[in-house]
């Protein structure tokens, strides 16, 4: 039986291209490469996406604490690079406090929340 979401190898391929393209910028901007500001804007947009991607359909490689972790550090990335509620890089730190004390949660045993989905025929 065919499955319906992205194989475990499109998976991997998807978030190995975003790796792969943050730190490509990451090294331009190291190497004295100028990018305009309006592409750093851009940045959280993975991380928000792959993490509420992993929230609402975990896998194996990603399942819903992980997705929680890679969401938080989206939403620290655009509080901190907006300056959102008055909060800088060094004020907006208590995100991660409140990702952990839901990790804390949720993760007690039998929580339907992080229980991954079981594997199909398709999935490898």
């Amino acid at each position: 039986m065919p499955s319906n979401g992205p194989q475990p190898q499109q998976f991997r391929f998807i978030v190995g291209i975003v790796l792969f393209m943050l730190g490509l910028v990451l090294l331009l901007t190291k190497l004295s490469f100028s990018l305009p500001d309006e592409l750093w804007k851009y940045l959280p947009v993975p991380f928000v996406l792959l993490g509420l991607f992993a929230l609402v359909r975990p896998t194996r490689h990603l399942d819903r604490i992980g997705g929680l972790w890679v969401l938080t550090v989206g939403v620290y990335l655009i509080i901190c690079m907006f300056g959102l509620f008055g909060l800088t890089w060094w004020t907006a730190w208590p995100v991660y406090i409140i990702a952990l004390g839901i990790t804390v949660m949720l993760e007690h045993e039998g929580c339907v929340c992080t229980q991954r989905r079981p594997r199909s025929e398709g999935d490898a």
